[in-house]
């Protein structure tokens, strides 16, 4: 939902060049490892499919309104060929998804990767390669970098988004080390946890019954609108191995905006800064989602983060609470950067 951002101009000037509402790109690199029995892609997916799972990633993100847009730089780059061997075909069956050694595959596939020219490694861009060996794919937490997909979900938008949204540091919502449901491919035991405020405990193969029971200790149809929505949570997530859902929740979506304006900066074209003014409760105030001793938390001040935004245009300022600027100069703000009202009633900039 979008909300009134309102601009009082009394006691404090604020003068503003008016500019595009911008986005966050967040830059993606494709490669198409080719099975060396013959030469093609696996599935024979199409740029096209590429393309449409691209744009169903974007009409997802927008309704989340943390500003990003997602853009494929280069072509859809053909790597290996048939009969390779030693190159990148050596991995097109290899069974990444694997609970004995799929993590291993993963970080042999990366170091090689990064090390050779023919696997066309982008360093500012998120490279995603798609083989045959799985059905689903197998994102990166920071400290890993590459994304691998299989071509049977080349088109599917939401499972790139899931991946990608491990390379933005968002766990399963089960927990990180959670896999999917079933034998072989790290089932969890115990309901897991990913440490977000807002995701209840839950376990890759339960239904909604028995979240509730586990939860709250009744069926899914016998709880309150605000418990089933909870339960609703984690069923339908996006960061569920179960596939079928699209929700991100406010804790999942900061944690994606925060790694996307830190550790995950070189693939952006800009940051969030995040504005708080008042209770701000965070000794370091450094522009991210909440208070942490390595990251820091919300700036105490709009005027604040403007100063900070890049000169050269492409940041958002994500204003969460009250923002009123109470001295008495004129300001001058010509960057062209992107405020988003993300507080439930209108705010004043300024004093009315």
């Amino acid at each position: 939902m979008t909300y009134l951002l309102r601009l009082c101009f009394a006691a404090v000037l604020l003068f503003v060049i008016p500019v595009r509402g911008q986005y966050i790109e967040i830059r993606l690199s494709y490669k198409a490892v080719l099975n060396p029995a013959n030469g093609q892609r696996a599935q024979d997916f199409t740029d096209a499919q590429i393309d449409q799972a691209i744009a169903r990633m974007n009409q997802l993100h927008a309704g989340y309104n943390r500003g990003f847009r997602f853009v494929r730089v280069e072509p859809v780059w053909n790597i290996g060929s048939l009969g390779d061997t030693t190159g990148p075909s050596r991995w097109f069956n290899s069974n990444f998804a694997s609970q004995n050694n799929g993590l291993i595959l993963r970080d042999q596939m990366e170091t090689a990767a990064r090390n050779d020219v023919r696997y066309l490694w982008n360093n500012s861009a998120i490279n995603i390669y798609l083989t045959g060996g799985i059905s689903g794919g197998l994102g990166s937490r920071p400290g890993h970098d590459i994304v691998l997909l299989g071509g049977a979900i080349a088109g599917d938008g939401a499972r790139h988004l899931r991946e990608i949204g491990h390379y933005f540091d968002v766990c399963d919502i089960q927990g990180c080390d959670c896999g999917d449901c079933g034998p072989n491919v790290g089932q969890c035991n115990t309901p897991g946890d990913d440490g977000l405020f807002d995701t209840p405990p839950d376990l890759p193969c339960w239904d909604q019954n028995a979240s509730a029971n586990y939860n709250y200790g009744a069926p899914y149809a016998s709880l309150t609108p605000g418990q089933q929505a909870d339960v609703d949570t984690a069923f339908f997530n996006l960061m569920s191995p179960r596939g079928a859902g699209i929700r991100l929740t406010r804790g999942q979506l900061d944690r994606w905006t925060d790694t996307a304006s830190g550790t995950r900066r070189s693939v952006t074209t800009g940051r969030t800064w995040y504005v708080q003014a008042f209770a701000n409760p965070c000794l370091f105030q450094t522009g991210y989602s909440e208070c942490g001793f390595f990251l820091g938390g919300p700036l105490g001040g709009f005027l604040t983060a403007t100063e900070l935004a890049n000169p050269a245009g492409g940041d958002v300022i994500r204003i969460t609470s009250s923002v009123n600027e109470t001295d008495n100069l004129p300001r001058t703000y010509s960057r062209p950067a992107t405020w988003r009202n993300a507080a439930s009633y209108p705010i004043t900039i300024g004093r009315p």
